[in-house]
């Protein structure tokens, strides 16, 4: 049987803008700490998945709707090959992930306004 895994995610909102909880679901493992309904600007966020008995890793995808459009994040943590993260910003807006991969991964995604 392979190891449980988790991950945790962290947003920073550095944006100008305020972020509403528009999706969040998952394909593997359980919440363990739900994604808030609102990230207010110059505010930090985070939550916490962790695989569930069938120890299939856990993956899913959330989705945060803003005035400038959505900002999405897709996270994969299998029990065997490499982690996968993806995401998406509006126009004029960067989405930079920092960290992810093990086990027991902490990614985050830093928003912000382009230069």
């Amino acid at each position: 049987m392979s190891a449980p895994r988790s991950t945790q995610i962290f947003i920073q909102n550095q944006t100008g803008l305020e972020l509403d909880l528009a999706t969040e679901r998952l394909e593997a493992g359980n919440w363990q700490t739900l994604p808030p309904q609102t990230i207010p600007d110059t505010q930090s966020a985070s939550f916490l998945v962790v695989s569930d008995v069938t120890n299939n890793g856990d993956a899913g995808n959330i989705t945060y709707n803003s005035a400038a459009g959505p900002f999405t994040f897709t996270f994969t943590n299998p029990n065997s090959g490499a982690d996968v993260y993806t995401q998406t910003a509006p126009e004029n807006y960067t989405s930079t992930k920092v960290g992810g991969g093990g086990d027991n991964a902490q990614v985050t995604w830093i928003l912000q306004k382009s230069n």
